[in-house]
């Protein structure tokens, strides 16, 4: 598979940071450029105002939920469910070691 990145000049004297396979392919970085993070980016972003780079997570606090009463409950949708546990012994039939 050829690539349109590689030139006739790069496969005469192929760049050094390129590797070579035992399959005699070459593997060459395609790199972009990404946003570096640092340290007091989203104070930066706060005080220039760029609302759209911040993401802002909600989510339901359910130990709040579970304080609450039914009647509450069935205010929003919802009704208290049951919860059921179960347990078990093993024994070993009465034999003594």
């Amino acid at each position: 598979m050829q690539s349109d990145f590689i030139t006739a000049q790069d496969r005469l004297h192929p760049p050094r940071h390129w590797r070579w396979s035992p399959l005699e392919s070459a593997l060459f970085p395609l790199a972009h450029g990404i946003p570096g993070r640092v340290r007091g980016m989203l104070a930066r972003l706060e005080e220039i105002g760029a609302v759209e780079a911040i993401k802002i997570v909600k989510s339901v606090d359910w130990d709040v939920l579970d304080k609450w009463t039914d009647e509450r409950l069935i205010e929003v949708g919802t009704e208290r469910g049951k919860k059921e546990r179960f347990a078990y012994e093993i024994f070993d039939g009465g034999r003594t070691s």
